[in-house]
Parts: C-alpha cells; structure tokens; sequence
C-alpha cells in the first residue's frame, strides 16, 4: 500500500477498552455506572451488567441475572433441561443454573478478550452480542414458560431495542 489515502484512519484503529468508553455509548440509552463500576440496566425479568476484569489481559463481561418472581425449586430439572436444550444450538451466553434454599437461579456469562482494543466497529458488536443474545436468551426462556409470568402492567417493554 503506498497511497497515503489508503491507510486506516486513527478512528479505525484499536482503543483501548474501558468502562468509561463503553459508558459513552450506553448510559444515553438507559444504562446506569453504578459506584462498583459496572454499567447496568434492568427490564421486566432481567438485569445485564457489564464489568471489566484486568489480570493477564483485560476481559468485557457480560452477566445477565433473572430478576422479579423467583423461579420455584420444584422446576429445577426443567431449569437445567432447558439450559441445556440452550447450549446445544448456541455458544453465547453460557448459561449458570444454581439454588437457593428456596428458588433456582439462572444467570448468563459472556466474555470477550479484549486486551488488544477494539475498533469503534468491533466494540459496537461485541456490546450487541452480548446484550443480544443475553437478552435473547431470558426471552425464550420467558416464552417456553421457565420463568414465572409477569404480570400485565403496560410497563416498559421487555425488547433491549425499544427500551
């Protein structure tokens, strides 16, 4: 490549990854910094919190916990039999079924390796894939009847999309 006009600009090169970048992106849209240094946001049967962990490398993550009725111990098996079903045809997000002494509990994990930086592109992406398919998978759980029922309220609306 020796024409200057076709290098990558800065804007399309890697960033480092932070809360604060991702921050700018998603509090316009309803996330919240809480004082931990997670961003979050929560929708009818569902919280998503976002983290960054920094060992060896830097690590996005995604956990998505159910949030509202707790789902009874007795639907446990069916819990675990539709985490599975999940993970057949999926890789994103993994899925975590545990108990409490009076309720299953199911949680999402996603991480993506982001110790090199992300192009704005690749960051855009990665905050759709995991929101996603999080998102997406507490929706079909909601829709096969794994999760207790929400009552109707014409509240907000439980696609990330719409708000």
């Amino acid at each position: 490549m020796t024409d200057p006009a076709g290098l990558p600009s800065t804007s399309d090169l890697p960033q480092g990854v932070s809360i604060t970048r991702i921050a700018g992106l998603l509090v316009p849209d309803g996330w919240t910094l809480d004082d931990a240094g997670a961003l979050r946001r929560r929708w009818p049967q569902l919280e998503i919190a976002i983290t960054m962990q920094s060992t060896d490398g830097v690590l996005l993550l995604f956990r998505g916990s159910h949030v509202g009725a707790p789902i009874p111990l007795e639907r446990r098996r069916a819990v675990e039999a539709f985490a599975n079903d999940w993970h057949r045809s999926r890789i994103w997000p993994t899925i975590a079924v545990s108990t409490t002494e009076s309720a299953v509990v199911m949680q999402t994990h996603l991480g993506v390796d982001v110790t090199a930086g992300l192009t704005t592109a690749q960051l855009d992406d990665y905050l759709r894939i995991g929101i996603g398919t999080t998102h997406q998978f507490f929706a079909t759980a909601a829709e096969s009847a794994i999760l207790p029922s929400l009552p109707e309220t014409g509240g907000a609306s439980a696609d990330p999309e719409a708000g």
